[in-house]
């Protein structure tokens, strides 16, 4: 098997996992939003009005909560939200995997032993990664889709394939994260509690902000404020293009630094 190939499979069962958790995060929410939003348009402002009210007290776990008479804006505030933060916590674990992890099975020293080089060995890893989180993220976005056709109101095929882009980009970010702080720690679970609770401070920085909170410029320091600054499913919805690509930005700034480091 080629070094591509074993640092694709290497990622297989997160990305199983997560594919699971956010199909069915997707499915669950599209299917049961018509249920519980009922059907004519009066049922859903309604529901809409009731929902807003109660959403903005949830506003330091999810998104605002905005359009909820229509299933884009639902999914974006009930699945999507929460959906990124777990796929960007996989991404940490990922990248502390690959930081040090690998290192502490003997993997590291063994291709580097073969003729391997360093740069080679973490750039195949990382794009291990970029593919295998693409994936799954690409498979739990069409699993949502399915659930909205489902129920009867589907939402727009490009629309879906621009948040599941958005969702890439802020786990790549966490994936970089967690390669990172590998290289300055000791060991794998050092590494991914360390950035897994890096990752959930500047969550919750950017909760703060949404919630009403004065964090001034400290809220660009999240890459939650640039993916919600994105909402591909809302009805003239619209992708915030300079977040979005600074989001990939930052993901290829940090795994270069994290390649630094190691080399």
């Amino acid at each position: 098997m080629t070094l591509l190939g074993i640092a694709i499979r290497s990622h297989r069962t997160g990305a199983i996992a997560l594919f699971v958790i956010g199909a069915l995060s997707g499915l669950i929410n599209a299917i049961g939003y018509v249920e519980i939003a009922g059907h004519t348009r009066v049922e859903r402002q309604l529901f809409a009005q009731q929902m807003e009210l109660f959403g903005r007290q949830l506003s330091y776990i999810l998104p605002a909560p905005l359009q909820l008479d229509t299933m884009g804006g639902y999914l974006t505030w009930r699945s999507f939200g929460s959906v990124a933060l777990l796929f960007a916590i996989w991404g940490v674990l990922a990248g502390a995997g690959v930081g040090r992890g690998d290192e502490e099975r003997g993997l590291t020293e063994a291709w580097l032993s073969s003729g391997v080089s360093r740069l080679r060995w973490l750039a195949t890893r990382s794009t291990g990664f970029v593919i295998a989180s693409a994936v799954s993220i690409a498979a739990a976005c069409l699993a949502t889709e399915v659930g909205t056709i489902i129920a009867g109101d589907p939402t727009s095929i490009g629309g879906m394939a621009l948040e599941a882009m958005l969702v890439l980009a802020v786990t790549l970010v966490g994936f970089g994260l967690g390669m990172l702080v590998a290289q300055l720690v000791a060991t794998r679970r050092v590494a991914g509690t360390l950035g897994t609770a890096i990752l959930i401070a500047v969550y919750m920085l950017n909760s703060s902000s949404r919630a009403g909170g004065d964090v001034g410029a400290l809220k660009w320091l999240s890459p939650f404020y640039l993916f919600d600054r994105s909402t591909p499913l809302l009805e003239a919805g619209a992708v915030d293009t300079r977040a979005s690509l600074a989001l990939f930005g930052v993901a290829m700034v940090l795994v270069l630094l994290a390649i630094g480091a190691f080399a």
